[in-house]
């Protein structure tokens, strides 16, 4: 798993806190006629799972759904009712799009100095 990790840190860059988590959290491979393209960092509760970090490496990007189809099934066969896809906003929109979904909530970042400085205005 960890050559996965370096891999998915190398390109998107994440947070210092990933580490911890993604050693904390569950991982799946995402598995595409034999071949392991992708992870998955997940964590579940009661029957629902839910995806915090969903990985292709850039050779495979073009087999989205079909990764997403083996996470479905997948996902049932582990015995879950409901997935929850954290998603970024780079696959939002083709998640909306190809898999029907609809947002649900909307995470927003900001550096907080720019937060205490808004909150100071009059």
């Amino acid at each position: 798993m960890s050559d996965w990790i370096e891999e998915y840190k190398k390109e998107v860059g994440p947070p210092f806190e990933f580490d911890q988590f993604a050693r904390n959290a569950s991982t799946q491979n995402i598995w595409v006629n034999g071949i392991p393209i992708g992870i998955i960092v997940y964590t579940t509760s009661f029957d629902t799972l839910s995806i915090h970090i969903m990985w292709i490496k850039k050779e495979y990007r073009n087999q989205l759904r079909e990764s997403c189809r083996y996470l479905a099934n997948w996902i049932k066969e582990e015995g879950f009712n409901f997935v929850e896809i954290i998603a970024d906003l780079r696959v939002a929109k083709w998640l909306e799009r190809n898999l029907k979904l609809k947002v649900k909530q909307k995470i927003y970042e900001t550096d907080v100095n720019n937060l205490v400085d808004i909150l100071e205005e009059k």
